[in-house]
């Protein structure tokens, strides 16, 4: 039976293309990270907040605390961090 494909489906796909050129390309320590948000964006502030964020989330990168070149073990982040959290 066909059906149109889920957003997991189309994700999951995405991931093994992408993971397979950029291996063949050389950089067979890339890795994807896990887990990702599904989420419907419901009105105009909403979209302005994770536009915002996907600006904003590499500045972040350096203070994270799964980066591996961060060592000062920063607290984890609050509930404010992600735009489809809820404060």
């Amino acid at each position: 039976m066909n059906h149109a494909p889920t957003l997991g489906e189309c994700v999951r796909t995405f991931k093994a293309i992408s993971t397979r050129l950029i291996h063949q390309a050389g950089l067979k320590q890339f890795g994807w990270q896990r887990n990702y948000y599904e989420h419907i964006v419901r009105n105009d502030a909403e979209l302005g907040r994770i536009r915002q964020y996907i600006l904003d989330n590499p500045l972040h990168w350096a203070l994270d605390e799964q980066n591996p070149a961060n060592t000062h073990g920063l607290e984890s982040r609050t509930s404010t961090d992600h735009p489809l959290r809820q404060t």
